[in-house]
């Protein structure tokens, strides 16, 4: 996984970040200033084709220690760019 740290920012930038560059999600570690209880993380998502999902948990809660979670559901269907559909055909054809 690739990981970008921004240091201190504001969430609107993450938020524009994660939108112009692509990325899959951002996140966001906020609020030090406030009583510890107020304390939390912003998740900013997005949506990422099932095939770049795979490994995605175990490298998130290998970087958290095993203290982050995730989920994941269905967003649609699209069809699928034609240089990859080509592999895939090629792959098959291959069988």
């Amino acid at each position: 996984a690739e990981v970008n740290l921004l240091h201190v920012t504001t969430t609107p930038s993450v938020s524009y970040i994660v939108r112009a560059d692509k990325f899959d999600f951002g996140i966001m570690i906020t609020a030090s200033h406030n009583p510890y209880h107020d304390n939390g993380i912003k998740v900013i998502k997005g949506f990422v084709p099932l095939a770049n999902t795979f490994g995605y948990t175990s490298d998130l809660r290998g970087m958290s220690q095993g203290r982050a979670a995730s989920t994941m559901e269905i967003h649609g269907y699209e069809e699928v760019p034609p240089n990859i559909a080509q592999d895939i055909i090629e792959k098959r054809n291959a069988k």
